[in-house]
C-alpha cells in the first residue's frame, strides 16, 4: 500500500494565500464551502454529523438496501474520524461517548445487512438456479420482520441522540469556540493512526485466502486505512489520490469476497440437498475474485515506501538545498527534582535510564538520515548532556551553544524567534530543552497555534520547512517517542 504522506503542498508549507489545499466538502461531496486548513478538525467533523444525520433519518423512515447500505458506511466513517479525534479534541468525553453510542447502529443492523447481501446475490443466481429463487421466495418475510424491527430501533436511537448530535455540532461550530484540537496536532495523529492501520494492513495481506474471518479482518483494516487517508486530503491535497485509488480497488475486490463468505455460511446451514450445485457455482465465483485479489497485492506490494529525506527520488542532493530541519529532542529522565544535595533544580543531571533512551531515540533519528549542522542546548544540565549524547550518536563534531531563551519557565514564543534566526536555508540544527516550551513550539512552528504537542522524556520531533523557515510554515516529519517506533508524516 502507497504511504502518501510524502510532501505538503507549497501553499500550506510556506502559509502564504495561495490556493488552499482542498477542503472536508470534497470529502464528501455536498458542501462546496471552502473552509481554511486551521479549521479543519471541526469543519471535518461537524460535517461528517450532518451527513450521518441525514442518513439516520432517512433509513429510519424506510431501511432499504441502499440507504442502510449509505447509513453503515457513514456510521464507520465517522467511527474512524471520532477514533483520531476523541484522544486529542477538547470535547474528548462526548467524542468517545458518542462514538461508543453510534456503534450500536452497526452492531443492531448486521442481521438486515448480511441478509441484504444473500438475497443480492441470490437473486443474481436466480435464472439459472430453481434453489435460489425458492430461498429468496423464503427469506421474504424474514426480512421484512429485521426491516420493521432496524426502522423502529433507528427512529428510537434518532429521538434519543438528536439533541446529543445537535448539541455536539453547536459546540463545535460556535464562532467564539476555538477547533477541539490544532490542525497540527490532527494532522499528525490522522498521520500516526494511518500508519497503524497500514502496518495492520501489511500484517494480514499475508493471510490464507480460505479463511473467511482472516480475510474481513484485513478488509477491516484496509477500510479504515482509506478512510484515514481520505481525511488527510485537506493537508496533502491530490498527492494521496493513488493511495485512495490502490485501497479502493482492494477494497471492492475484499467487499465482494465477504459477500460470497456470507452466502456460503448461510447456505451451509440449509439442506445439501437443496443448496449444493447453488454453493459450488458461489465458491468458483469467489476463487475468481481471488485470482483479482492475488493480482492486485502482487503489483501493490511492489511499491514501496521511499523514505529519501524528502520523499523525492534519489539521485543527489540538489532537491535538499532548500529544505531546512529543525529537530527538537526533550532531555532524558534526570534525577527527581529537590533530591538533596542538587540545587539549583538545573543542575540535576541525567539518570541512567535518560541516558540509553536518548541515546536510543538518537540512533533512531540517525537513521533518517539527519545529522546536524548546528546543536543548541538550555543551561540545564540534563538538557546538555542530553545534547552532547545526541551530538555523539549524530555524528555532529562541533560546539554545542547555549541558549538562554531554552531555560526552563521561559515562553515558546521567545524560543521559537530565538531559533528560527538561526535556521538557516538548507541546514538541519539539533535543539534540546523541556516541556512544555518544546510541545508549544512545535505546534507554533507547524500551525502557529499554542496547542501543544507533547514530547516525552527523550522524545524527538524533527520539522521541516521549505524556503525560509518561519512560525506556521513547519510541517512533521518524524516523531518518535520512548516507547513507540519512529513514525513518518510527511
Amino acid at each position: 500500500m502507497i504511504w502518501p504522506f510524502r510532501k505538503r503542498d507549497k501553499s500550506v508549507m510556506d502559509n502564504t494565500e495561495a490556493k488552499s489545499p482542498p477542503s472536508p466538502a470534497d470529502l464528501i461531496k455536498e458542501d462546496k464551502t471552502d473552509y481554511a486548513v486551521p479549521s479543519v478538525p471541526r469543519d471535518l467533523l461537524e460535517l461528517h454529523l450532518k451527513r450521518f444525520h441525514k442518513r439516520l433519518a432517512d433509513c429510519s423512515q424506510n431501511p432499504t438496501p441502499v440507504r442502510l447500505h449509505d447509513l453503515r458506511v457513514t456510521t464507520r466513517r465517522l467511527r474512524v474520524l471520532l477514533q483520531a479525534l476523541s484522544p486529542i479534541a477538547g470535547e474528548k468525553r462526548a467524542l468517545s461517548r458518542f462514538k461508543k453510542s453510534i456503534e450500536t447502529i452497526l452492531d443492531n443492523t448486521d442481521g438486515l445487512s448480511d441478509l441484504n447481501i444473500v438475497l443480492k446475490i441470490l437473486k443474481a443466481q436466480g435464472a439459472r438456479y430453481v434453489s435460489a429463487k425458492r430461498i429468496v421466495n423464503r427469506r421474504r418475510r424474514e426480512i421484512t420482520t429485521l426491516r420493521a424491527d432496524a426502522s423502529r430501533f433507528l427512529k428510537e436511537f434518532e429521538e434519543s441522540e438528536h439533541e446529543n448530535i445537535k448539541a455536539l455540532s453547536l459546540k463545535l461550530s460556535a464562532p467564539d469556540r476555538t477547533p477541539p484540537v490544532s490542525s497540527a496536532l490532527f494532522e499528525f495523529d490522522l498521520a500516526s493512526q494511518a500508519a497503524r492501520y497500514e502496518r495492520a494492513t501489511r500484517r494480514r495481506m499475508g493471510c490464507d485466502l480460505s479463511d473467511s474471518q482472516a480475510m474481513h479482518g484485513l478488509r477491516i483494516s484496509l477500510r479504515k486505512l482509506r478512510y484515514t487517508i481520505e481525511f488527510s486530503r485537506p493537508y496533502f491535497g491530490d498527492r494521496v489520490n493513488d493511495a485512495i485509488r490502490e485501497a479502493k480497488k482492494l477494497q471492492t475486490v475484499l467487499g465482494d469476497i465477504h459477500d460470497m463468505d456470507i452466502t456460503i455460511g448461510m447456505l451451509d446451514t440449509m439442506p445439501a440437498f437443496e443448496t449444493a450445485r447453488l454453493k459450488a457455482a458461489i465458491s468458483r465465483a469467489r476463487d475468481t475474485v481471488a485470482a483479482t485479489f492475488i493480482e492486485l497485492k502482487a503489483g501493490i506490494e511492489k511499491v514501496r515506501l521511499d523514505r529519501t529525506r524528502d520523499g523525492v527520488t534519489k539521485g543527489g542532493d540538489e532537491h535538499l538545498k532548500d529544505i531546512s530541519r529543525l529537530v527538537l529532542m526533550r532531555h532524558g529522565s534526570a534525577v527527581k527534582s529537590g533530591t538533596k544535595g542538587i540545587d539549583p533544580d538545573e543542575l540535576r543531571p541525567l539518570v541512567k535510564k535518560g541516558r540509553s533512551e536518548v541515546r536510543r531515540i538518537s540512533r533512531k533519528v540517525r537513521k533518517f538520515d539527519i545529522v546536524p549542522d548546528m546543536v543548541f542546548s538550555s543551561q540545564a544540565v540534563r538538557s546538555l548532556q542530553t545534547a552532547m549524547i545526541a551530538s555523539e550518536e549524530l555524528d555532529f563534531s562541533g560546539e554545542i551553544d547555549l541558549l538562554d531563551e531554552l531555560a526552563p519557565g521561559r515562553s515558546a514564543r521567545d524560543a521559537a524567534e530565538a531559533v528560527i534566526s538561526r535556521l538557516g536555508i538548507g541546514k538541519t540544527v539539533l535543539v534540546t530543552g523541556h516541556e512544555p516550551q518544546l510541545g508549544i513550539l512545535t505546534a507554533m512552528l507547524t500551525s502557529g497555534a499554542e496547542t501543544p504537542i507533547p514530547l516525552s522524556k527523550g522524545g524527538t520531533v524533527v520539522i521541516r520547512f521549505a524556503g525560509t523557515p518561519k512560525v506556521g510554515s513547519g510541517v512533521i516529519d518524524i516523531l518518535i517517542q520512548p516507547g513507540m517506533d519512529g513514525f513518518i508524516s510527511s
